[in-house]
This record gives structure tokens, C-alpha cells and sequence, in this order.
């Protein structure tokens, strides 16, 4: 089986922390926070990527209010195939709840 690389499970909440989360606990400078999961499907070889909700985006740099949210999503180091989500209308908090499948043959 080939190695597909890794994940540092300590930059990564529980269930019960992502769902309590309020905001309270940014580190100074951060630009905002990603909530997503990842499951691989060894029957279709598929990386399914679900981008559920992002937090505390920065404000539009041209207009210093509500952002127009939207996120890219491909994998390295062969970024060809880029998905994109919808984009969601002035918001800084946008619940995104898409998924994205990514074919991951080995």
C-alpha cells in the first residue's frame, strides 16, 4: 500500500469541541478557521473531502465589510484538478455543508 501521507491529530477538535466552539480561542493574527472531514473509500479508491463551515473570516479588503466566501480544494503535490465551492453571499461565518470527490488510485 502506498503512503499518502499524514495528519497531526493535535491541530484537529472533537466532535464536542467543534460544536461548542464560539470563536474565544483564535490565536492573534489568525485569518479565519476551516471546518472540514476527510474519508477514503477503498472500494472506489475515492478521497471524499466535506467542507462543512468556516469562522471568523477576515472583512473584504476593498469594501471593510461582509466577505463573498468561497473555497478551493485540490491536492498536492498534482493540484491540476482544483474544486471550488459555491460562494456564499456576505458573510464572515458561511456554512458550506458540499463535498468533493477527489480518485485516488494507488
Amino acid at each position: 500500500m502506498k503512503n499518502l501521507g499524514n495528519l497531526n491529530p493535535e491541530l484537529y477538535k472533537t466532535k464536542s469541541e467543534v460544536e461548542d466552539d464560539d470563536g474565544t480561542d483564535y490565536p492573534e493574527n489568525h485569518v479565519g478557521r476551516v471546518w472540514f472531514g476527510l474519508e477514503y473509500d477503498t472500494a472506489s479508491e475515492r478521497l471524499i473531502v466535506a467542507l462543512i463551515k468556516a469562522r471568523n473570516l477576515p472583512e473584504s479588503r476593498s469594501t471593510g465589510s461582509s466577505c463573498n466566501p468561497f473555497v478551493r480544494v485540490a491536492l498536492f503535490p498534482d493540484e491540476r484538478r482544483t474544486l471550488q465551492s459555491k460562494p456564499k453571499k456576505n458573510t464572515k461565518n458561511p456554512h458550506f455543508n458540499e463535498t468533493f470527490g477527489f480518485q485516488c488510485t494507488g
